[in-house]
């Protein structure tokens, strides 16, 4: 059976829980093995196959994950059943069929509003610090402006005037031109004028329609730049973190002088970039769509 993209269906064993601890020198064989003894419930592993087979397929009939998962038909049966009652599954139109059900939703939208952006990208911040070697943002959109939520300094790099909690314009920073980069125009209209720069640089882009085209190419390269429209010496690389909803819900930075951003180095922070932009966005539950963009929303 093929999955939804076409690709052949394979089951994926689920690994062992493996506990292991310091065995000190007089610990007889016996008591290793406890020690390293495998957790894993079986019932609970084939349930999760079942969960996790049908998601892919987004529809299955008990002979399908019988045939594909390889169980006895009466372990599946018990399985599926059970899913079913307790909302884990529901019934589809088509005879026999099983689709995920709203209890798997339910649950999912806690997970992901027990879920803190700062925690799960602070690590992230210092690895990509410590790949480009200058200091890194994360930011969100708040009302019409943006704000640091995370700063990780670089010892080796220009002392940046920044700090946690503090507020920036969206039209002259390439993190405010990735927070709004997949939203609606007529909604970044609004906010532009809503505050403009109150400080523009000589290369600050003040008219509203070339900016819409910058975010264009935003959204398609997948970053952004702000070539000291922010600050006259200094130079900005942003790219996007999507969340589970598949709508940017922040954005990570790498900000350095003009003299270290330069067309050598771009290209090697921008692969940096982007990628510890999307370990963050799958972190806090973004799964990658088939297009190479998310849509507008």
């Amino acid at each position: 059976m093929m999955d939804r993209n076409g690709n052949p269906w394979q089951k994926r064993e689920p690994p062992g829980r493996r506990t292991t601890f310091p065995v000190p020198a007089n610990t007889n064989q016996h008591e290793v093995d406890v020690r390293e003894r495998d957790y894993t419930v079986p019932a609970v592993a084939k349930a999760l196959d079942i969960l996790e087979y049908v998601g892919i397929h987004e529809s299955a009939t008990l002979q399908d994950i019988v045939k594909d998962l390889g169980l006895p038909k009466t372990s599946a049966y018990q399985l599926t059943r059970t899913l079913l009652q307790r909302g884990y599954l529901r019934s589809t139109r088509m005879p026999g069929g099983h689709a995920l059900g709203m209890r798997l939703f339910a649950l999912g939208n806690q997970a992901i509003g027990q879920i803190d952006i700062r925690s799960e990208a602070m690590p992230l911040l210092y690895e990509l610090m410590r790949s480009v070697q200058q200091t890194c943002h994360l930011g969100v959109l708040e009302g019409n402006e943006a704000m640091y939520l995370a700063k990780v300094d670089s010892p080796q790099s220009l002392a940046v005037g920044s700090w946690v909690g503090k507020r920036f314009n969206l039209q002259s920073t390439a993190m405010g031109k990735v927070l709004v980069a997949w939203r609606n125009p007529q909604e970044v209209r609004t906010l532009l004028l809503s505050n403009p720069p109150t400080s523009p640089t000589e290369h600050t882009i003040m008219d509203v329609d070339e900016y819409l085209v910058q975010l264009a190419e935003v959204r398609m390269r997948g970053w952004a730049f702000d070539d000291r429209e922010n600050v006259p010496h200094m130079r900005c690389l942003a790219a996007p973190v999507f969340g589970a909803q598949n709508s940017v819900v922040g954005a990570v930075s790498i900000t350095a002088s003009a003299e270290e951003v330069t067309d050598a180095t771009i290209p090697e922070y921008t692969t940096q970039l982007t990628l510890i932009a999307a370990k963050l966005s799958e972190k806090i539950g973004y799964r990658a769509q088939r297009t190479d963009t998310a849509p507008l929303r």
